[in-house]
């Protein structure tokens, strides 16, 4: 398949196709989204919402598509494209075993950050008195804001988030809210997945239904 221009900014799927066990989850599917810009994927349960993510993180590969950013193949394998990607999925990958804190300094886009800098982050998610317990003794909500905290300190240009939302209060959903704005002024894109469309003050979202054609 001819490549697009080296030049083209941001994100390009061209003619995604893939089936899972003879069902077609995507056909000729094509998108663009450039950077400082926010696209949420919604639909129910079932309609590949998780696994666009996955092929936009170059986890499952297909054959029949053009994937880019920046005009650099979607590679999983390659460590310019993963020194870019943020990639949170719906499974919440903490180590139950090591403390929040411990989580957080292994990660591979935060080891190059500061103590206090980490710390900063737990504060704005109001984390910061649970920097020593273990993830596996928190709530449901407690470890996705872990996981946000990740996202909050990476410095990643391109962040694919598997409903993103869940398990938080509203508190830390206005946060997170703050914090896709923070990102998308800072040239960011940014891909999530949900059930309901999401707001943002200011910021005009780039909505694709797959329960519609996709």
């Amino acid at each position: 398949m001819n490549s697009p221009l080296a030049s083209e900014n941001g994100l390009v799927v061209k003619h995604l196709e893939y089936q899972v066990a003879g069902h077609q989850l995507f056909c000729n599917y094509s998108f663009t989204l450039q950077r400082g810009k926010l696209l949420q994927i919604l639909g129910p349960n079932g309609v590949g919402k998780s696994t666009l993510l996955k092929i936009l993180a170059g986890l499952i590969k297909v054959e029949q598509a053009w994937l880019s950013w920046d005009g650099l193949k979607i590679n999983s394998e390659s460590e310019d494209f993963v020194a870019k990607l943020f990639y949170l999925s719906d499974l919440i990958a903490l180590k139950a075993e090591l403390s929040v804190l411990e989580n957080l300094c292994l990660d591979f886009h935060l080891c190059k950050k500061n103590l206090d800098e980490i710390k900063s982050g737990l504060r704005r998610f109001e984390l910061l008195s649970y920097a020593d317990c273990l993830v596996g003794t928190l709530s449901r909500g407690q470890k996705q804001r872990v996981a946000l905290t990740k996202m909050l300190l990476s410095s990643a240009d391109l962040f694919l988030l598997d409903e993103p939302l869940t398990g938080l209060d509203e508190s830390a959903i206005e946060i997170t809210r703050r914090i896709f704005v923070d990102k998308l002024l800072q040239g960011k894109a940014v891909i999530l997945t949900g059930h309901y469309p999401l707001s943002l003050s200011g910021i005009d979202i780039q909505i694709h239904n797959l329960g519609e054609g996709g």
